[in-house]
């Protein structure tokens, strides 16, 4: 297995070594740190003199300890001879007062032992070395000799009886000089007499003697060498590494090395040489210099350390403190928190004098930093306004009601216009809530207990504009809300604008004046969406009905053919012709508006839904049929329509006027175009007869009559412009005399390529197309002018009929148009008769403006007739009220006059009438005799028919006047 993990790196040593330098480095950077440094150096120069008060001290104390040891041995040597010379002398008394054999104890032991208290022992021992009798100071001194006896028995072993042995024993007790002297010989020897005194050398050293090391050597009379040392732990007769305990005269030498001091004293004292040895250790010597030094060291320790604290809190509190405050500010600054001070106060030292200015200069750099920032302020909401300005006319462009155009604004205003909260507000004078909120951004809140914040302040600006801070503080400083009156709305309501700012300060004149061109630029935007929108009404709506129009329906149609939801789905277009040309000519007895709205009323109120309707030209009334309906629903669909139509309401005020008709286009048979349905559920529409509600629908074969209807329509400019058009001149008879009387002027109309057209087919397209009255004034110039010829060559009066168009009486330039032409045709109207026929059905819709333009051609000297009377809906209430001259008898009661009554007993009524408003009559249609006869025995003026002659060109028909037609 392969270990992909690489070795570990032993840190090596230079690199410990480096880091450690590289601390050190940063060592004295820091002001804290320099100041810990110079309070050192100040304390350093009493640290090297406490050094060097030390080691002087050493060297007085060793000084003193080698005089001391000196003395100490100086004064040993007498106390020395003193102990030998009261130890021998006292061993002689007690073995004088002793006996050889041991067996009592002598009377001097007991006063010896008194007489010497310094005596630790005094003992006599028996031969065999068991004590007889002692006394000795301690137990622990028993126990000593006990362990000496035996040592005891073997020095004196041999030993004169005159002579005493003198040995230094220690074996684990304080050091004694011991006097030991043997009774009897050496053959016989007998009883021991031992007296043992301590031995301190170094009693007068003080303390130091409890380290020193001693040591005695000494020579008994038997000449062995013993050898004691208090630091041993028995007793040894051994020679010494070196001999020299021998006879001399008496020495003290003393000797020094780095750990100890060592003395050496010879003493002879009745010729017992002996060397006293000490070993003094420095460290005991030194002690008391050791101790002075702790006791120094720590007083200057404890000084260091008070001196250390009092600098450090001094240079902090005058130093540290005020650099380091001065440091953060200065670094405060540097990272723009401008805001930042040093919070000294003003003194006399250089460092808070220093923070002092930096604090003056920070205020100085605060203040022109607010000014800076609340000028960049000031600008970037202006330039945020002007912002708001430039699109003001994108979103007055992009809406078509004035409700969504003020929430675009409120959001603009805050999204653009950097603006915190807006809203627009109409004003109304009563109710408890007298503002309304037409719009706010963000969205007011909907809590019950909560309203929006900028009411009150628009509820104060109805007049003019109104200013109020709130408490509610922004990012830099107190809010405020500013509210301008913004005009009126169309019902004359006063509209206010409020704004709320998160700064007040930012309300200066520049800002006041963008809000002012703001508000005026929202209310001229309101009033052109308004406009804009009245004017897309306009184009829309029909004004006098208020009902939509063509391009509203062409709009609704073109929705439902585009519309990809209805798949297979019928679409279609339904039009409603139920007397509305007639209304719209204004002969209704009714307004058309009147008319219309009740008939669109009546569709939507009985089929119970929405239904898209328009008024259209022709006029007639659009209905789109509903999309999602397959054909056969779609049919079921119109069947109600048309029931919904034709129902009148008892309590109508409407006439229901002629019967409905009803023409249905569908998509695809009728085009796919809303245009083309239109085209062809108007074909239907002009196709439509029968009962009243029936329905026509598109088809081929009513397309093709459509389009040679539009041939007819395209032909007929060019026909009336190159004279195709000709009139024909049909005569009227007079009755009692049987020639002719006059001429009813019809206009024939031969084309190359559509043959003879008809005047029935081609004078409705006229009516429609608007060319009527052009072909009035070519039909009325070209009856004068004829008129005019005829009058210079006739021998007795005649006249002239000439057919007006109900189109032709709404032309309020029809009157001054007829004196125009007839005398550009240089007749003379009172010479040359000129009558005009009208049918009764053109009077009804308004009988008072036909009144007044029949009045109009009366004086200019045209007769008037009324044609077709008896086939419409005659009133005689009228008759009386017109300046009429004859009345025409409808042909379709001339038809019946041979076979019915009721044919004969109208016309006898409308002859009757004639006679009595003094006014002939002229019965139209005369194909026989017998009909003829009738006319006469009715009392008929003038009649008019196939009998006497057809329409033909003026040479023919002039060629018949003078002679008798019957």
């Amino acid at each position: 297995m392969v270990n992909d993990t690489p070795p570990r790196r032993t840190p090596s040593p230079l690199s410990g070594i480096a880091r450690r330098l590289t601390g050190l480095r940063n060592i004295g950077r820091s002001l804290r740190d320099r100041v810990l440094i110079l309070t050192v150096l100040a304390a350093l120069p009493g640290l090297l003199v406490a050094v060097a008060d030390g080691l002087n001290l050493s060297r007085v104390q060793e000084s003193n300890a080698r005089q001391a040891l000196y003395q100490t041995l100086s004064h040993s040597k007498s106390d020395y001879a003193d102990a030998v010379d009261d130890l021998l002398s006292d061993t002689d008394i007690l073995v004088r007062s002793s006996t050889e054999d041991g067996t009592r104890c002598p009377s001097m032991l007991p006063i010896m032992a008194k007489l010497h208290p310094d005596y630790a022992i005094v003992a006599i021992m028996a031969p065999t070395g068991a004590t007889v009798c002692s006394t000795h100071a301690s137990t622990a001194a028993a126990g000593w000799l006990d362990a000496m006896h035996v040592t005891i028995d073997r020095l004196t072993l041999g030993q004169s009886n005159s002579q005493s042995t003198l040995v230094a024993a220690h074996h684990g007790y304080p050091m004694m000089l011991v006097s030991a002297r043997r009774t009897g010989s050496a053959a016989a020897p007998g009883s021991i007499a031992v007296i043992a005194t301590p031995y301190s050398p170094l009693e007068r050293l003080g303390p130091s003697r409890d380290g020193a090391q001693i040591s005695i050597d000494l020579r008994d009379p038997a000449g062995h060498l013993i050898h004691v040392r208090n630091r041993g732990t028995g007793y040894s007769n051994a020679a010494p590494t070196t001999d020299d305990v021998s006879p001399g005269a008496d020495d003290l030498s003393l000797q020094s090395d780095n750990k100890s001091i060592r003395a050496t004293l010879r003493l002879i004292h009745h010729g017992l040489p002996s060397v006293l040895r000490i070993e003094l250790p420095k460290s005991i010597v030194y002690s008391d210099a050791y101790v002075s030094r702790q006791h120094n060291t720590a007083w200057l320790a404890c000084a260091l350390a008070a001196l250390l604290m009092v600098g450090a809190m001094v240079g902090r509190q005058m130093i540290a403190v005020p650099a380091g405050a001065i440091m953060r500010t200065i670094t405060r600054l540097s990272n723009g928190d401008l805001a930042a001070r040093t919070g000294l106060r003003t003194k006399r030292d250089e460092l808070t004098q220093v923070a002092s200015a930096l604090d003056k200069m920070a205020d100085t750099l605060e203040q022109e930093d607010i000014r800076r920032t609340r000028s960049l302020d000031l600008l970037r909401q202006t330039n945020r306004l002007h912002e708001m300005l430039g699109v003001i006319g994108a979103a007055t462009g992009a809406r078509d009601d004035d409700g969504a155009f003020f929430e675009d604004i409120c959001r603009l205003a805050v999204e653009i216009g950097g603006i915190r909260a807006a809203g627009i507000f109409e004003l109304r004078e009563a109710g408890d809530h007298p503002l309304v909120t037409l719009a706010s951004h963000p969205a007011p809140p909907t809590d019950a207990g909560q309203s929006n914040h900028l009411l009150p302040t628009a509820n104060r600006a109805a007049h003019s504009w109104h200013v109020e801070t709130v408490h509610a503080a922004g990012e830099r400083g107190t809010g405020a809300t500013v509210a301008i009156p913004l005009g009126h709305a169309q019902d004359g309501r006063k509209r206010i604008i409020a704004c709320a700012f998160d700064d007040a300060r930012l309300l200066e004149e520049t800002t006041y004046r963008l809000l002012g061109q703001i508000a005026q630029d929202v209310q001229l935007g309101a009033r052109i969406i308004q406009t804009e929108s009245a004017l897309q009404h306009a184009r829309s709506h029909d004004a006098s009905t208020g009902l939509p129009n063509e391009t509203h329906f062409y709009d609704r149609v073109h929705r439902a053919l585009r519309d990809p939801k209805r798949k297979d789905a019928a679409v279609g277009v339904c039009l409603l012709d139920a007397g509305i040309e007639s209304a719209a000519a204004g002969k209704s007895l009714v307004s058309a508006k009147t008319h219309v709205i009740q008939l669109a009323e009546r569709i939507a109120s009985r089929l119970g839904q929405a239904i898209d309707m328009a008024l259209l030209p022709g006029p007639s009334l659009g209905v789109l049929v509903t999309p999602g309906l397959d054909h056969a629903s779609t049919r079921d669909w119109l069947d109600a329509l048309a029931k919904a139509a034709v129902s009148h309401d008892d309590k109508a005020t409407v006439d229901p006027g002629p019967p409905l008709r009803m023409g249905v286009a569908f998509w695809p048979e009728g085009g796919d175009t809303p245009q083309s349905l239109l085209e062809s559920a108007q074909i239907a529409l002009r196709a439509a007869t029968g009962r009243e509600g029936a329905i026509t629908y598109y088809s081929k074969q009513l397309g093709d009559v459509a389009r040679e209807l539009r041939e007819i329509e395209r032909a007929m400019p060019g026909a009336l412009a190159d004279g195709a058009m000709q009139l024909h001149y049909q005569p009227i008879v007079d009755l009692a005399t049987s020639q002719i009387a006059g001429f009813e002027a019809l206009l024939r109309w031969s084309d190359i390529r559509l043959g003879y057209i008809a005047p029935s087919k081609f004078i409705p397209i006229a009516e429609r197309s608007g060319l009527i009255s052009a072909i009035g004034r070519k039909v009325l110039r070209d009856a004068c002018t004829q008129a005019s010829h005829w009058a210079r060559e006739a021998s007795s009066d005649l006249f002239i009929t000439v057919n007006v168009s109900p189109v032709q009486l709404t032309d309020r330039d029809f009157v001054r148009n007829v004196r125009d032409t007839c005398g550009k045709a240089e007749a003379e109207p009172q010479a040359v008769k000129i009558a005009f026929e009208i049918t009764e059905n053109d009077l009804i819709a308004d009988i008072a403006h036909g009144a007044r333009v029949l009045q109009d051609l009366k004086e200019a000297g045209i007769d008037i007739l009324i044609d077709d009377f008896g086939s419409g809906y005659s009133s005689l209430s009228y008759l009386h009220r017109l300046p009429i001259d004859a009345l025409k008898i409808d042909k379709s009661i001339t038809r019946d006059l041979s076979i019915s009554d009721r044919a004969r007993a109208v016309c006898s009524g409308i002859v009757a009438i004639a006679k009595n408003l003094q006014v002939r009559t002229i019965i139209e249609g005369i194909e026989t005799a017998e009909q003829v006869a009738l006319a006469k025995a009715l009392g008929c003026d003038l009649a008019q028919g196939f009998l006497f002659g057809k329409a033909s060109d003026p040479a023919s028909a002039w060629a018949r006047v003078g002679r008798p037609l019957v």
